[in-house]
């Protein structure tokens, strides 16, 4: 088995060198690029392989990390998983992806999993506002897109309720007076955020907030899907507008709005979704900065 000596031995350096280089400590220490590129190859040419059991006994450190969302399927999440997993190749850090659908309980079991794996730091999108993180845990978190209550751990999200509150004031600027508002897991602290910026637009405008307007808890296509039939059917399709929470469930909006006769001309949310453009409606996307929200995860934990 080819060790960091022979790796040394071959290009007549130092055995910390090759060690620090290839441990990517190369903030702590200087090394030019041809140094780092000539250990990198030799490692790769003589097949080196990191004894992370060795190291990890030696630094109290497995080089792992840990993520998990709340939808492996939702666009929004997987855009963040995929960041992570780059930013974690070109570090060497190994990464453990999970997904907790949204259940409490497999949440947990996922956290006791990660725990057993000794991982370094947790990247985490929360199931609950109140009922996720409620015990302490060995390693550092990092939260990202949700919060949780009391919430002790760094946060990256971005001002959901002001993003909210300004895409539906578009709406109503353009003439919408009737929103709908269909939201997924209304234990979660983003959808609330959401909620509460339509509301204040609603509020500023003078507009009545109608609560059967609002359908929550709507986690998948066929659940939008009778969500909003039921909201064109208490209206009697008298609607301008829908804002949704996530774009992750404007196809199952779509098929009701073609089923019921209604005055529905825009559908606004988060998030863009493949095939968006193709809906016979007028389409507005919040985007969130994925790239960013990944990075600022691995630099905060990492």
């Amino acid at each position: 088995m080819v060790s960091m000596n022979d790796i040394a031995k071959k290009l007549n350096i130092s055995r910390c060198t090759v060690s620090n280089i290839l441990n990517n400590k190369l903030d702590k220490y200087k090394y030019s690029d041809d140094t780092v590129k000539k250990v990198r190859k030799t490692a790769k040419e003589l097949n080196y392989v990191s004894n992370n059991l060795a190291r990890s006994l030696k630094t109290n450190k497995t080089g792992t990390l840990g993520v998990v969302v709340a939808d492996i399927t939702n666009p929004f999440y997987s855009q963040c998983l995929k960041h992570m997993e780059t930013l974690c190749y070109d570090r060497d850090i190994n990464l453990i992806i999970c997904a907790s659908n949204e259940n409490i309980e497999k949440e947990t079991r996922i956290l006791n999993m990660l725990q057993s794996r000794m991982i370094d730091g947790l990247m985490m999108s929360p199931v609950s506002y109140d009922k996720s993180l409620q015990q302490d845990y060995p390693f550092p978190i990092v939260l990202f897109d949700r919060t949780v209550k009391g919430n002790k751990h760094p946060t990256i999200t971005i001002d959901n309720s002001s993003a909210s509150e300004h895409a539906v004031q578009e709406l109503i600027d353009g003439g919408k007076k009737r929103i709908a508002f269909i939201g997924s897991n209304s234990q979660e602290s983003s959808v609330q955020e959401r909620l509460h910026g339509y509301k204040s637009a609603l509020k500023n405008n003078g507009i009545k907030f109608i609560k059967k307007n609002v359908e929550l808890d709507v986690l998948d296509d066929k659940d939008a899907y009778l969500a909003c039939k039921r909201i064109l059917n208490e209206q009697d399709g008298h609607l301008d507008a829908i804002f949704t929470n996530t774009h992750f469930l404007s196809a199952g909006i779509a098929k009701a709005l073609q089923e019921i006769p209604n005055t529905v001309s825009n559908i606004s949310g988060f998030d863009a979704l493949p095939g968006l453009e193709f809906l016979p409606l007028d389409v507005s996307v919040i985007t969130q900065p994925h790239q960013k929200i990944a990075e600022s995860c691995l630099k905060t934990i990492n």
